[in-house]
């Protein structure tokens, strides 16, 4: 089993800031737009729980 990859601590640390970063910025993008979206509606969209009245908010 040598072929397992061992990753750097530092590669690590590294990967786990840029993933933070990215998530910010998409939590922020979330509010930059012609209309706010909360974090949880984005997670119901994709798991297609849409309620009717954010789908006529998304409309307007």
């Amino acid at each position: 089993m040598k072929n397992i990859i061992k990753i750097n601590s530092k590669t690590l640390l590294v990967i786990s800031i840029l993933m933070v970063l990215i998530f910010i910025t998409f939590l922020l993008s979330l509010n930059m737009g012609s209309f706010s979206i909360e974090p949880m509606d984005v997670i119901k969209t994709f798991l297609g729980q849409v309620s009717v009245i954010m789908k006529l908010q998304y409309l307007n």
